[in-house]
C-alpha cells in the first residue's frame, strides 16, 4: 500500500492536475468535471466578496446576484469559458480572465439594472 501511495505521488503531475491553468491550451486538456471544479472554484474564490473597497464589494456583490437570478450553474461557466474562447483574441487568456470577462459581458445589464435601483452610478460597457 505504501509503495502504491509513494508511486502515485512521484507520479509528473500536468499543469490542470495541479491547479494552474493558464492558457486555453490547458483549459482544452481537461475533462468536464475538472471544468465543473474549476469554475466552481472560481466562483467560491474568486467572486465571494470579503475585503476591498465598498465598491468592489458592490460590484462583486451585483454579480453573483446576477449569476443567482440567471441561474448560472457550473455547466453554463464551462459553456461560458468554451464560447468565450471562440473569439481567438480570448486564446491569450487563462480561464479565470476569460470568465470573468464572459459574466461581466452576460451579466452587465443586470447589473446596471441593480445598481440604479440602488442609485449607484453605472458600469460602462
Amino acid at each position: 500500500m505504501v509503495r502504491l501511495i509513494l508511486a502515485f505521488l512521484l507520479i509528473p503531475m500536468t499543469a490542470s492536475a495541479q491547479g494552474f491553468i493558464t492558457k486555453k491550451s490547458q483549459w482544452d486538456e481537461m475533462n468536464a468535471w475538472a471544468k465543473d471544479a474549476y469554475v466552481a472554484g472560481f466562483i467560491d474564490g474568486v467572486v465571494t466578496p470579503f475585503v476591498g473597497s465598498d465598491a468592489q464589494i458592490k460590484y462583486t456583490g451585483d454579480m453573483i446576484k446576477c449569476i443567482s437570478d440567471l441561474n448560472l450553474n457550473t455547466m453554463s461557466l464551462v459553456s461560458l469559458v468554451d464560447l468565450e474562447y471562440d473569439t481567438l483574441e480570448n486564446w491569450q487568456y487563462g480561464p479565470s480572465v476569460v470568465l470573468m470577462n464572459g459574466i461581466r459581458r452576460v451579466c452587465l445589464k443586470k447589473m446596471n439594472e441593480y445598481r440604479a435601483a440602488r442609485g449607484d452610478a453605472l458600469i460602462e460597457e
